[in-house]
């Protein structure tokens, strides 16, 4: 038994949908060359159309003409029966494309198109193709057309008469209202289908080329490996952003302070709020991964007494830290040299800051994991606020404790990062209570894994 699928196969392909033949389909296609309102000739290579109407026969071939076409010449007895039907549509007598001119041997016929020619087993016995002598041409008028009828072959009538006409262009060679001969429609094709392809191109190549502007804009502002380094709350910033927010490091900017490590300037953020930006020492030995993962630890820390730290930037050696803005700058300017307008410290006020810096520091002894020693806690790494607390600065001296021989610029300088290592072994192994040192089996493990290049 036939399957449901088979039989409706059977029922569409037996009932309902037409078999079309090769010989149609070939028919349908060239149909379609021809304009609306057209119909193909016999030999598949003209279109033909009936025009309603009584015109004389040059009125009729410039109306023809007024098309890209002419009126129509028939060469074969297929090609006059096409005609005859067409015209037998509205009128008795239809124009057609003949016309009788006189020579020096006779009367001959014509064609309008200039390549079709009279097909003798067409003509009736109103053409005197034979009518050579003198006399017989003067006997007949010159003035002749030829018109088709349903009833009989060719025959002519004087040209001044009026019928309807059948106009014919050549598929072949011309275009007519857009329907154009096959090699032209593939050349548009191929044109339009290079021109689509270009455009398509270029839109990829602008997507794609303001998708990689945008990526490196990105990378310039917030680089990828920082951005796994740095905490959420603060911003790698770009060289040019912190010369606009400090009107270029002018010396208007500059806070008092140590100006060892290169200055510390103040800068305006695009939000309002007040930073201080720390210049540090360019430096040759210290990547970029490695700047932002030093600083990235000390960013992580909180604390009330602890200056927190907004982002940084390090470009091309060049290494900046942006902190928040403390009002009252660093501790050593109090102590020693009192600003105008301020007044000495008196004890209460000394009491306070001890107090708040004591703060600092225990946080960083007893609840930061693992334990952070400071190691650089003088005036000038506390600054005062508004009320006199203090707040203890981070910022990333490791270089300073090496021995001279081998500090920068020596070529064999170790990373800050592997510095900070062995302070911290070191730390690990002067703790005053025996149970917090590490054994010794450690101690070579960690000294092994540094030596290490």
């Amino acid at each position: 038994m036939d399957s449901g699928h088979q039989k409706m196969r059977r029922l569409r392909s037996n009932w309902w949908l037409p078999t079309i033949k090769p010989a149609e389909v070939t028919v349908l296609w060239l149909t379609a060359w021809c304009p609306s309102g057209w119909d193909i000739s016999p030999n598949k290579s003209e279109c033909f159309k009936l025009i309603w109407g009584s015109k004389s026969w040059n009125e009729s071939e410039n109306h023809c003409l007024s098309y890209g076409g002419h009126l129509a010449g028939l060469t074969s007895s297929e090609e006059l029966s096409f005609a005859q039907k067409l015209c037998g549509q509205t009128a008795s007598s239809c124009w057609v494309g003949g016309r009788m001119t006189n020579s020096t041997t006779g009367f001959v016929w014509k064609w309008s198109d200039n390549t079709s020619y009279l097909n003798q087993s067409l003509v009736s016995e109103s053409f005197p193709l034979n009518c050579t002598s003198l006399s017989c041409r003067n006997s007949i008028s010159a003035d002749l057309c030829t018109v088709v009828n349903g009833t009989a072959d060719l025959v002519a009538e004087r040209c001044n008469n009026s019928h309807a006409f059948i106009c014919m262009l050549d598929v072949e060679k011309k275009c007519y209202h857009m329907h154009c001969h096959r090699e032209y429609l593939i050349i548009l094709a191929v044109v339009s289908g290079l021109i689509l392809c270009t455009t398509l191109a270029v839109v990829i190549w602008l997507l794609a080329y303001r998708r990689s502007k945008k990526r490196r804009k990105s990378r310039k502002l917030s680089n990828p490996a920082a951005s796994a380094l740095v905490p959420p709350s603060w911003k790698v910033f770009a060289n040019e952003e912190l010369r606009s927010i400090t009107k270029n490091f002018s010396e208007g900017n500059r806070l008092l302070g140590d100006a060892k490590t290169g200055g510390t300037y103040s800068g305006l953020l695009p939000d309002g709020s007040r930073v201080a930006v720390k210049r540090l020492k360019r430096s040759s030995f210290q990547r970029k991964k490695e700047f932002y993962s030093e600083i990235g630890r000390v960013a992580r820390l909180h604390h009330p007494n602890l200056v927190a730290i907004k982002g940084c930037c390090y470009d091309h050696g060049d290494r900046y830290i942006v902190y928040e803005f403390i009002v009252n700058g660093p501790l050593d300017r109090w102590l020693h040299h009192v600003p105008r307008g301020g007044r000495s410290l008196d004890w209460a006020m000394r009491m306070k800051i001890a107090t708040t810096l004591a703060q600092g520091i225990a946080f960083l002894h007893d609840k930061v994991k693992p334990h952070v020693v400071h190691r650089d806690i003088r005036a000038s790494s506390v600054l005062l606020d508004e009320e006199f607390r203090a707040h203890l600065m981070g910022a990333h001296r490791y270089p300073e404790l090496l021995d001279p021989l081998i500090a920068p610029p020596s070529s064999d300088v170790p990373e800050a990062g592997a510095i900070q290592k062995v302070v911290d072994l070191v730390y690990a192994c002067t703790q005053h209570v025996p149970s917090m040192r590490p054994r010794m089996s450690h101690v070579v493990h960690q000294l092994q894994q540094l030596a290490q290049p």
